[in-house]
């Protein structure tokens, strides 16, 4: 599913974004422990928010921005395309894990998944309903620091009005 237009934020204030990612972390970890002890052997990996410098460097390096956050301040910064600040990752044994935990991930979609079936595996929906946004196969090629893995950006369906994107 083409699903590129979720890829951002729907709140451009940093501080507002940042905040959000706070109030969410609970949650977002309680599902990434779920996801974990479905998938033998994998262990949850719960990482802190990104740092706030970081993240301010990704959005104020990013083409004519500077110029633009000299002259109005951190108020003209847009950070719809900051979709990582709130993170964390899973470590599996092989990729039969990996597969299993994509599989889960997509039974959780709200348009892909199966209700059904999820909540019968004990899912509950109304906290962990999800939407996919990106897949992005670092296998295949992985990142200049060395990291090869499958980093899937998502939403949850229900709870949040802001879909953050994490």
């Amino acid at each position: 599913m083409n699903r590129k237009q979720y890829r951002v934020q729907s709140n451009a204030v940093f501080s507002e974004l940042y905040s959000t990612a706070f109030a969410l972390t609970p949650r977002f970890n309680r599902f990434l422990g779920k996801l974990a002890q479905k998938c033998h052997g994998s262990v949850a990996l719960q990482a802190p928010l990104k740092g706030i410098g970081r993240a301010l460097e990704k959005l104020v390096l990013a083409p004519g921005v500077a110029a633009k956050f000299k002259e109005e301040g951190l108020e003209a910064v847009d950070a719809t395309p900051l979709v990582d600040i709130l993170r964390g990752s899973l470590e599996c044994p092989d990729f039969t894990e990996i597969v299993f935990i994509l599989e889960l991930l997509v039974l959780l979609d709200v348009e892909m998944g199966d209700p059904k079936k999820a909540k019968q595996q004990g899912w509950d929906l109304r906290e962990f309903q999800i939407r996919i946004i990106h897949l992005k196969d670092r296998f295949t090629t992985p990142t200049s620091g060395g990291w090869a893995d499958a980093m899937v950006n998502f939403s949850f369906a229900h709870g949040d009005d802001t879909h953050l994107v994490m």
